[in-house]
């Protein structure tokens, strides 16, 4: 983190951890941004499903792992996208199995921020492709919801990946956020 004050955004495990960073650093975040990300802690069988996940990479099925991801992070209807499915395949295996296994895991424990939300005082956008399935609008309404004064910007025709599938709307929005007066 910079030394003094600086805006904040994260995209969906991005988002969890920017959460985490108002924890502790709230006074010096001037204004934050959480895409496609959720706020809610996992229940028992969320976390069965991302450890089978963990599973399947550790027997070095790490490609199936990734086909199976495709589908919460890609609505259906984009999947014929030969350049999109390439440039997410691209993305999320450049992590690598151990790095996806920590992600993992770390989103299997997270605590729940939702009694949080309300303590944030700087400026904040929370943004959703409208077809997300892996952090669905409504989880993204009610983060907005509970945030003072925040603002929802609801990307359409868009799954969880706002940043790759939409990047001029979602830079659009970025900028108004990072340029408003507020």
């Amino acid at each position: 983190m910079p030394a003094r004050t600086f805006a904040l955004a994260g995209l969906s495990l991005g988002g969890m951890m920017a959460v985490e960073i108002m924890q502790f650093a709230a006074e010096r975040v001037t204004r934050l941004a959480l895409l496609d990300t959720v706020m809610r802690s996992q229940n028992d069988a969320e976390r069965a499903v991302r450890r089978a996940r963990i599973r399947l990479a550790d027997e070095g099925h790490f490609e199936l792992v990734l086909g199976l991801q495709m589908s919460r992070f890609v609505p259906a209807y984009r999947l014929t996208d030969k350049k999109l499915v390439d440039e997410v395949m691209t993305m999320c295996g450049e992590i690598g199995p151990e790095i996806y296994k920590r992600q993992e895991e770390l989103a299997a424990i997270r605590p729940d921020r939702r009694p949080d939300l309300p303590k944030i005082k700087c400026p904040t956008i929370v943004v959703c492709g409208r077809d997300d399935a892996a952090t669905p609008l409504p989880l993204s309404e009610e983060m907005a919801a509970a945030i003072p004064g925040s603002e929802l910007i609801v990307i359409e025709e868009c799954g969880h990946l706002v940043t790759m599938e939409k990047p001029d709307e979602t830079n659009t929005a970025l900028r108004r956020w990072l340029q408003s007066s507020s």
